[in-house]
């Protein structure tokens, strides 16, 4: 009857002991997991600052090019206006 005893004690021993050796590797994976969750956050909030700076330095083109449009509108308005003045002398 002790050996039996001694065996159920032993497989108990055997179980807690496997039981948090699965705890410590799962915790592992959720550590590994839960790390690559984190990476994988910084990077989509690095591609998201590249986008609205892409976004901002687009604007800024735009903004640029209208601001050059306009003026080149206004040069090619003064020289028809030259123009019209020196074909009317003529």
């Amino acid at each position: 009857m002790t050996d039996l005893l001694l065996a159920a004690d032993e497989t108990r021993i055997r179980y807690v002991i496997a039981e948090k050796r699965m705890n410590g590797f799962l915790a592992q994976i959720r550590d590994v997991i839960n790390g690559s969750i984190e990476v994988a956050e910084e990077k989509l909030g690095d591609v998201l600052n590249l986008l609205r700076g892409a976004k901002d330095e687009r604007r800024q083109a735009y903004e640029q090019a209208e601001a050059e449009a306009a003026a080149a509108e206004s040069k090619a308005a003064q020289l028809r206006a030259e123009a019209a003045k020196k074909y009317d002398e003529l």
